[in-house]
């Protein structure tokens, strides 16, 4: 997949989801990356729109790798992906609440949009975050938990998280 921006990684997360779970002992490696530098352009007087572009977005790259039925004697899966389509999740209104939003956050105000990647940004900023404070559970001892995944026209991928007990 290509030209998809900023919900291309829950689009990759969703297909591979499916391709992982039809396809007994397999793993999906999804790899994101953009490149924001190609688009920029040098600040104008005319066009301040560039200049708010080139501080927001950034140039980024993220790798998960995605299975079905974890071998844990070997792996350590780090969230169960429970359902994922292009809708919104009916009695979800409490997955974006404040406390789920800090990784998010403070990615954001890191990194800028890095697009596609931010996701994977997100998820391991929340892994490591729980994992500094003794959490429970990857997910910052919040769970479930939802990912949205924002694209062209109105398209939003949706996935719902529950995360793995941390060792």
């Amino acid at each position: 997949m290509y030209q998809q921006g900023c919900f291309t990684a829950a689009q990759a997360l969703r297909l591979s989801k499916d391709l992982a779970e039809n396809n007994p002992g397999a793993r999906v490696l999804i790899v994101c990356s953009e490149n924001m530098t190609v688009c920029f352009r040098a600040p104008s007087e005319t066009h301040l729109d560039i200049l708010v572009g080139s501080a927001i977005f950034s140039d980024s790259a993220a790798a998960v790798i995605v299975g079905a039925d974890p071998d844990t004697a070997t792996e350590r899966p780090l969230f169960q992906l429970v359902s994922a389509e292009q809708c919104i999740v009916p009695d979800s209104d409490g997955g974006i609440t404040k406390d789920k939003l800090r990784a998010t956050r403070h990615v954001l105000t890191e990194y800028g949009n890095m697009w596609s990647p931010s996701v994977f940004f997100v998820l391991d900023e929340m892994r490591r975050r729980s994992a500094k404070e003794g959490k429970a559970t990857t997910g910052e001892g919040l769970d479930p938990g939802v990912l949205f995944g924002f694209g062209p026209g109105v398209t939003i991928e949706t996935i719902v998280l529950r995360s793995f007990a941390t060792d």
